[in-house]
């Protein structure tokens, strides 16, 4: 309980950082060729702030404990059934 709490925290901390810096992220990691191709050229700085709403979503789905429910959803169709 307390470890997904502080996965959590620091996910969601990560993901504020991604969202209000993405220059920095850009600068530290360098330019993506896949993000150049999804979001267009020069659009990298957008990919970063939507890759941190997602950890800042997953990782409050840690914290409450929601992400094994979500993941058995999501894998469902090719895990066997017992």
């Amino acid at each position: 309980m307390f470890l997904r709490i502080i996965i959590g925290l620091a996910g969601m901390i990560l993901g504020f950082f991604m969202v209000w810096r993405p220059a920095a992220f850009l600068s530290m990691i360098g330019p993506q060729i896949w993000m150049e191709k999804i979001f267009g050229p020069g659009r990298e700085v957008s990919g970063y702030k939507l890759l941190g709403v997602v950890i800042i979503i997953v990782s409050i789905m840690i914290m409450l404990g929601l992400i094994e429910g979500v993941l058995m959803w999501f894998f469902s169709p090719i895990i066997p059934k017992q």
